[in-house]
């Protein structure tokens, strides 16, 4: 079969535009005109989605560029160059990445290991397909609060921990009402972002199409809400718990009570 008579691997849409790999061209078709975001069919709409799998590569952190760190190297996805292209993005654009419901900001960088219409999200994939927004409405802030989620650790309070944040969250994109996660000696630290509310009212517009990006500037004042509490311990007895009057005493009954008429017999023998 000649050149000329081969299918191109990657095809343009004439009716949307899209561009959909050839395998999956008769799918869409019978698909076209259904909102992009919600396609099942591997696509790129271009300024606006990649529906992609993921693809799993190891070590792949290697093939980022060896200055990064902190949040960019955390939050950074592998594309291939010419998906890029019809995505019409650009080395190190942040991106809002949807897999599995969860919602996160990542930074877009080429690889030529990556298959088109796949996504290197880490060493693992997950099942089902993502969705990759470019992101058009950033805005710079210099003001953001750290909601922990979960365990507040006593090192929160500290400043060697702070200084670390800032260090870390240098150059980051962030999801106002998202979930930012900082790794600490071996801890995963999970916070809510939030900005001022003087900041959030200059961020309103009239468009909720996409959902609004944050842009650490340089020097930005990051603060983590709450403070760490001290709890005494302090021991209960079973009938201390709480409801379930008739199981409790059922199961003390029957395995507390003969336990305890056992317990003298114990000492004699012994």
């Amino acid at each position: 079969m000649s050149s000329a008579k081969k299918k191109r691997p990657v095809q343009e849409c004439g009716q949307c535009g899209c561009f959909v790999l050839a395998k999956d061209f008769e799918r869409h078709k019978d698909a076209c005109g259904v909102e992009t975001r919600i396609s099942e069919v591997q696509l790129v709409e271009p300024n606006a989605v990649l529906v992609a799998f993921e693809q799993a590569l190891e070590k792949w952190q290697e093939y980022l560029a060896p200055d990064v760190f902190g949040w960019v190297r955390q939050s950074s996805v592998l594309v291939n160059p010419e998906t890029m292209l019809h995505l019409r993005v650009i080395p190190r654009q942040p991106c809002i990445y949807e897999s599995n419901e969860n919602k996160r900001l990542v930074l877009v960088w080429p690889c030529d290991m990556v298959s088109q219409f796949r996504v290197c999200a880490g060493s693992k994939t997950v099942g089902g397909l993502v969705r990759l927004f470019p992101a058009h409405k950033i805005s710079e802030v210099k003001n953001v609060s750290l909601r922990p989620l979960g365990t507040f650790h006593n090192f929160y309070d500290t400043a060697h921990f702070r200084n670390y944040v800032n260090t870390f969250l240098s150059g980051s994109y962030l999801l106002p009402g998202g979930i930012t996660q900082i790794p600490f000696y071996g801890i995963l630290c999970r916070f809510l972002v939030g900005t001022s509310l003087t900041e959030r009212m200059g961020n309103l517009t009239v468009s909720s199409h996409q959902d609004q990006v944050l842009r650490l500037a340089v020097g930005s004042n990051i603060s983590i809400q709450g403070k760490g509490v001290a709890f005494e311990k302090e021991k209960l007895s079973f009938l201390d718990l709480g409801g379930n009057e008739k199981a409790k005493s059922d199961i003390f009954n029957y395995t507390v009570v003969p336990l305890q008429r056992l317990v003298p017999a114990i000492w004699w023998a012994l």
